[in-house]
């Protein structure tokens, strides 16, 4: 004996504008990658390049409600990403100095 399959996609009569009216909108989810940083260093052989990922990274990783829709990196933007590759840097180059501190 074989089942029975009845299709029940579209729903007739279903009034889908107002289903769709009562769903919730998205919300962001945000995830967490661990990457060694040195690793993640490596993959980069223009500092420039390395620098302008690190911005675009942070730029969706910040908690700002609007994220600039333009692809240009504010020079604020820039500054700080090159501060945080120079902290990696030196974490990574200066490991056993920094724990004799």
């Amino acid at each position: 004996m074989q089942p029975e399959f009845r299709s029940t996609f579209p729903i007739p009569n279903a009034d889908h504008h107002a289903a769709l009216e009562k769903l919730e909108p998205p919300r962001a989810v945000s995830t967490n990658v661990a990457v060694h940083s040195e690793d993640f260093m490596l993959k980069f052989s223009d500092f420039r390049r390395l620098t302008r990922v690190v911005a675009y990274i942070r730029r969706f990783q910040s908690k700002r409600e609007e994220v600039p829709e333009t692809k240009v990196i504010s020079n604020e933007e820039f500054q700080t990403a090159l501060i945080v590759v120079f902290r990696v840097s030196q974490t990574i180059d200066f490991e056993i100095e920094i724990e004799r501190l």
